[in-house]
């Protein structure tokens, strides 16, 4: 009797577990999130930072701009906003220190940080926005305006809002799942975010992400479609679905990606009768105002093609003149030879916009006259004349524009080496010199119409205690050089990438000896090689 008492027990035990276990019917669904992938938990946006937000006009404009995006977030139901307690600063620390974004957004429990600045010129207003997401603290979108032809804040807020509408579409999905209950599913998008009544969405993974090589922004995603929603009721900021298909059965579950637009379609592209040329798609509806090259265009994934950012390379043919000129005890040899042909490249890389490095080169080959005071052979000498010069830059920025006017000082080592043919007896000696410099220098931008630009530049450097080596004979001992160099530049932008630039050089090197004999026949008391060079060619900036 006593056991048949403790099994009836035990089986109302049992059944009681049994009815109170969560089924699939529960809001269960969306607990264990077994199909989000890493990708999709980086995406997963609650709250959002706003700051710093910065201008170069003592915050005209950074406050009501910083206030405006505030609202534009907050008005659109998917996300919370949140000021930067201290918006103060540059935002562009961000960039290159992703445990700064990490920490801020684990001190706020925000999953991401939109930055904005704010620069005023000559010709309008420039807008440089970076959205940082997720837990990985690097940037996630970047978008960019430049020269906004107003300088009113109501319209600059109107091109900000348009700004973070491009943005937030650019993300790879529109909305997200918040519930399910069987087939049935909430989101949060609404008749405020385009969708109606009886319209069907897709939902997707996010499987992986391409990023910019230097910046680390999000060019590319790619998705995965694993089922549709088809909307039953539509509310301002929140939808109410049953789930069509799927993948696998629970595969769509909360915070579950959604997207609600239909697929791009392309147009006919036109082919020419030889089959070669072909007139690409224009969008119709494209708007005047670039946020980014092709930012929310019929175009494809969206993978920007910004202004240059890495450095720059110029290639150079020049005509000069050269002079040398040895004062030997027997009198002068001297000798100028005009219209000296030369090549001259420059490479330089921009570190940040600060800093910067580059390595210039120059060549020249020529003939000059054999000018000894007395009988010498051979008549005619063969001159082989090369300038390296590695410098390490900073720029004075005097607007928030990289490619503005600035103040460059920088420091280098240079190399001048001049090979030139031996004479019976000796005219000239085959010098180097080498040393430490100095260069100040700066560039001042004249913008012109669509885009072109007529920039002017110019360049000092001062050698310290610079060096001189001769061969295969020395003219005398207890040297003392000096070496003056100065240029002026122009420079025709043309397109985004290409210029034309001219450069006039002029170039001094001079040496006075002691008294120390040296171990030529005919001691001399001084030595120079001047020239020149008018330079013209290329720069390309990447």
């Amino acid at each position: 009797m006593t056991n048949r008492k403790f099994g009836f027990l035990f089986l109302i035990a049992a059944v009681s577990i049994a009815l109170s276990w969560p089924g699939p019917q529960q809001e269960s669904w969306g607990q264990t999130q077994k199909y989000i992938s890493e990708i999709d938990q980086e995406f997963q946006i609650r709250k959002v930072l706003v700051g710093p937000v910065v201008d170069n006009t003592n915050d005209i404009y950074a406050k009501p701009l910083a206030q405006a995006l505030i609202q534009a977030i907050e008005s659109d139901r998917q996300w919370t906003a949140q000021p930067v307690s201290s918006s103060k600063g540059n935002p562009e620390i961000f960039d290159s220190q992703p445990t700064r974004v990490q920490a801020l957004l684990k001190e706020n429990q925000a999953q991401g940080l939109i930055t904005l600045r704010v620069s005023k010129g000559p010709e309008g207003i420039s807008l440089r926005m970076i959205f940082y997401i997720g837990a990985s603290g690097l940037p996630g979108l970047f978008e960019e305006v430049q020269k906004i032809p107003s300088f009113e804040i109501n319209e600059i807020k109107r091109v900000l809002l348009s700004v973070f509408a491009q943005m937030k579409k650019r993300l790879p999905f529109s909305g997200q799942v918040l519930s399910r209950r069987q087939n049935e599913v909430t989101v949060n998008l609404g008749s405020q975010h385009g969708v109606s009544e009886g319209q069907e969405i897709t939902a997707i993974q996010i499987l992986r992400l391409q990023r910019h090589p230097k910046f680390k922004f999000v060019v590319q995603f790619e998705n995965s479609v694993i089922g549709k929603i088809k909307l039953i009721k539509v509310e301002q900021g929140l939808s109410f679905g049953v789930i069509l298909t799927e993948k696998e059965s629970g595969m769509i579950e909360k915070n579950t990606f959604v997207v609600s637009h239909d697929p791009i379609e392309y147009a006919e592209p036109l082919v020419s009768a030889d089959g070669k040329n072909i007139q690409p798609y224009k969008d119709p509806n494209q708007s005047n105002l670039i946020l980014g090259e092709h930012a929310g265009k019929k175009l494809g994934e969206w993978i920007p093609t910004s202004a240059p950012q890495f450095g720059r390379m110029d290639i150079l043919l020049g005509l000069g003149s050269y002079s040398i000129n040895n004062a030997l005890d027997i009198g002068p040899a001297a000798s100028t030879t005009q219209l000296v042909p030369g090549i001259k490249f420059l490479g330089e890389m921009w570190i940040n916009p600060e800093w910067f490095a580059n390595l210039s080169l120059r060549q020249m080959i020529f003939k000059l006259t054999n000018s000894y005071p007395a009988d010498s052979s051979p008549s005619k000498l063969a001159v082989s004349t090369s300038i390296m010069s590695l410098r390490f830059g900073y720029n004075f920025l005097m607007q928030d524009e990289f490619f503005g006017p600035k103040i460059q000082l920088s420091l280098g080592l240079d190399r001048m080496n001049s090979q030139i043919d031996q004479s019976s007896p000796p005219a000239f000696t085959s010098v180097t010199y080498s040393g430490i410099s100095f260069g100040v220098g700066g560039t001042y931008p004249i913008p012109l119409e669509n885009q072109r630009s007529l920039t002017f530049g110019t360049q000092l450097n001062y050698h310290w205690k610079p060096n001189l080596s001769e061969a295969p004979v020395t003219s005398a001992g207890g040297s003392s050089s000096q070496i003056s160099s100065f240029l002026v530049s122009g420079n025709y932008q043309f397109s985004q990438r290409m210029s034309w630039i001219a450069e006039l050089d002029f170039d001094n090197y001079n040496t006075q000896f002691g008294s120390d004999p040296g171990s030529r026949a005919n001691q001399a008391t001084s030595l120079s090689h001047s020239f020149t060079t008018f330079f013209g060619g290329l720069e390309y900036r990447f």
